[in-house]
Parts: structure tokens; C-alpha cells; sequence
């Protein structure tokens, strides 16, 4: 998957969001990330994204935020019928979890557990 100048939209900063973020970029996307939660309970998160050029969007979902990506990324820990989801799926939008943009980068099968 060529990343290079794509517009990746990483939804959800917890670790494993703050992780896509981090890998995405380092691979040349251009890349943003919205979390609903404010910014004071992300704090420790946020520079480390600032000081890679990584956008970050706190308390909320932008209406735009959603519209006019190349891939959005969804962590596990976003409901997947959130309506800016929802929204952007309507819209044509590639909507993908964690897992399946690891898949892209695997040379093996991947198998997994769940529940």
C-alpha cells in the first residue's frame, strides 16, 4: 500500500491509534487525528503527535474532518456506527480498523481471536 501524500485520517488516540498515527506517517501519509475526548485527558499523547507534523483534532468530530480522505483508520475502541463513520461510508469514503491496515503490511496470514 503506497502511502506516500495520501490523506489518512486515524480516528481515536489511544495507544494503538497514537501507534497507526505514528506508523502512517512515518510511511508519508498526511496524516490527522480526532478523538471525542478533550484535550486534557489526552495530554501525554498530543506532543509527541505535534512533533511528528501529525494534525490533531480533541473534544469532538469535525464534520469535515471526515470528508476528503484517501483511507480513514478506526481504532478498536470506536463504536463503528458512530454517525461521522456512518457518514463517511455514505459518502465513499474507505473506512478500515487497525487490523486490517496491519493485513496490508504483512508478508503472512494473519489469525485472530476475538471476544
Amino acid at each position: 500500500m503506497d502511502l506516500a501524500n495520501k490523506r489518512v485520517l486515524v480516528v481515536g488516540l489511544g495507544k494503538s491509534g497514537v501507534a497507526s498515527a505514528l506508523f502512517l506517517q512515518a510511511r508519508g501519509a498526511k496524516v490527522t487525528v480526532s478523538d471525542s475526548k478533550p484535550q486534557d485527558q489526552l495530554g501525554e499523547e498530543i506532543p509527541v503527535l505535534l512533533d511528528h507534523g501529525i494534525a490533531v483534532e480533541t473534544g469532538g468530530h469535525g464534520e469535515r474532518t471526515f470528508r476528503g480522505q484517501d483511507l480513514i483508520v478506526v481504532s478498536p475502541g470506536v463504536p463503528v456506527d458512530s454517525p461521522p463513520l456512518v457518514q463517511a461510508r455514505a459518502l465513499g469514503e474507505p473506512v478500515i480498523g487497525e487490523i486490517e491496515l496491519a493485513s496490508q503490511f504483512l508478508p503472512k496470514n494473519i489469525v485472530a481471536i476475538t471476544g
